[in-house]
């Protein structure tokens, strides 16, 4: 673990009717256009429910197993959530960490460095140094010996640093995705790697009824808050870059601060390089969704 040190830096920041002959014709059009219109808003209630593979409404998408309450999603009352405005202080306030930090990228070993989350990690803490930002980074490898049990040791090991530096009020857990219908969108000219956010619900579907999960968090509401300011942050500025925000059944590392993000970054398919071209956009997204001045 390293403190990076900060300096402040300026940033930028939708016929006539007949008679009998064509009365009949006129019902029938209307039937079939009144079954289309009703199927489509059926499609729209229907579509979201529990009961559904793969789920997707608007901005997210849910992970067969999860279970999603009713308005739990709904995107008028999360944006009324409040969201911690960057203080820019000279106390960190953005803590970074990576609970599977053996997570590696395509171009791993190639050049005879080992290309994995941890050199994303310090990408992306460098450049919200760069725009004035207090940044702990947490270099720990949690998966040391596997992946079980490595979210108990990021939980603990993220709770004594935010004891020791209880200013942070935003937690940023970064993973590498598998490649599951990913592109590679070109902004600026750049290949970048897509970016998925995601978010735990702590609730299992059972046959269309919630079933504990066996972990709480407190901190549901204003996680989707967060992740649903910064994917709405990236689609009006870069569209292609960020997948729907998916929704799993557990917490993750999403329960030690209201602020905080789990962002799968780019897949094994993808390139370190194609990684930090994603992640230069995102700091500023990141940044333009909660500075607020």
């Amino acid at each position: 673990m390293f403190f990076i040190t900060t300096i402040k830096v300026p940033h930028k920041k939708i016929i006539k009717k007949e008679r009998k002959k064509h009365g009949k014709s006129l019902l029938i059009t209307f039937f079939i256009l009144f079954s289309f219109f009703m199927g489509i808003s059926f499609a729209k209630i229907s579509h979201f429910g529990n009961n559904d593979s793969e789920k997707t409404k608007s901005k997210f998408s849910v992970e067969d197993g999860a279970y999603v309450e009713d308005g739990l999603l709904d995107e008028e009352r999360l944006g009324k959530i409040p969201l911690d405005n960057l203080k820019y202080s000279p106390e960190p306030e953005i803590l970074i960490f990576h609970t599977h930090a053996s997570e590696e990228y395509s171009d791993c070993d190639l050049d005879g460095n080992h290309y994995t989350v941890n050199d994303a990690s310090k990408y992306l803490g460098n450049l919200l140094s760069e725009k004035g930002l207090s940044v702990v980074l947490d270099t720990t490898a949690y998966d040391d010996d596997g992946n079980d049990g490595s979210y108990t040791k990021s939980e603990k090991g993220v709770t004594e640093l935010l004891q020791k530096y209880p200013t942070v009020h935003v937690l940023i857990d970064i993973h590498r995705d598998s490649p599951k219908d990913t592109k590679n969108p070109v902004i600026g000219g750049k290949k970048c790697a897509q970016l998925m956010l995601v978010d735990g619900v702590c609730a299992l579907n059972n046959n269309g009824k919630k079933k504990d999960a066996g972990v709480e968090s407190q901190y549901i509401d204003q996680n989707l808050a967060l992740s649903l300011a910064v994917k709405n942050t990236s689609d009006s500025t870069y569209p292609s870059l960020m997948k729907s925000i998916y929704i799993k059944p557990y917490r993750y590392s999403l329960n030690m601060k209201p602020m905080s993000l789990l962002i799968e970054t780019g897949n094994e398919n993808d390139t370190l390089k194609e990684v930090e071209n994603s992640l230069d956009y995102f700091a500023d997204i990141l940044v333009g969704t909660i500075d607020k001045k």
